[in-house]
């Protein structure tokens, strides 16, 4: 079954894979587009941060905080991403 989940971590795969290690909160629009094309569901922008809190609490993707000083928006360096769920 494709959950909002897989389909994240297939995006966020694809970016790592494109040479785009980092993502920022306001990217999370793209995946919601790139969700749409591709399977042609759309989710709200708040399922997606939603799945990504919960896929970094479970241990799924390792992330490093790589926001910059002063600003309001979140980046995070995507260190690594485990697609098995018995990890």
């Amino acid at each position: 079954m494709i959950t909002v989940d897989s389909m994240l971590i297939e995006w966020l795969e694809s970016r790592v894979t494109n040479g785009c290690p980092a993502i920022a909160t306001h990217e999370f629009d793209d995946a919601r587009h790139y969700m749409n094309r591709k399977y042609k569901r759309m989710h709200t922008t708040a399922t997606i941060e939603r799945a990504w809190r919960k896929l970094r609490e479970e241990k799924q993707i390792k992330t490093l905080d790589a926001s910059i000083l002063g600003s309001k928006e979140k980046r995070w360096w995507i260190v690594k991403i485990n697609t098995l769920k018995s990890q």
